[in-house]
């Protein structure tokens, strides 16, 4: 498994539509230890996607910051 620290940068909502698009970017500031670990290992990257279930979504809230795991699918 690969472990990695992203941060919500923005929600963006659609007109009459639930699903809201996400998008996400590895944390690559120094503001605490922890994070000064995850971007010397990840300085960079994005993540999009779309989220059509709402409570969800409203976990999902800018500037929060994740985990991602990635464990490989068998």
């Amino acid at each position: 498994m690969v472990r990695a620290k992203f941060k919500v940068e923005s929600v963006t909502t659609f007109p009459g539509q639930v699903a809201v698009k996400i998008t996400m970017r590895a944390i690559c500031d120094n503001s605490t230890e922890e994070n000064r670990r995850f971007a010397k290992y990840t300085p960079s990257g994005t993540l999009e996607f779309y989220v059509d279930n709402p409570p969800a979504a409203e976990e999902l809230t800018k500037s929060k910051e994740f985990y991602i795991d990635f464990t490989p699918a068998e």
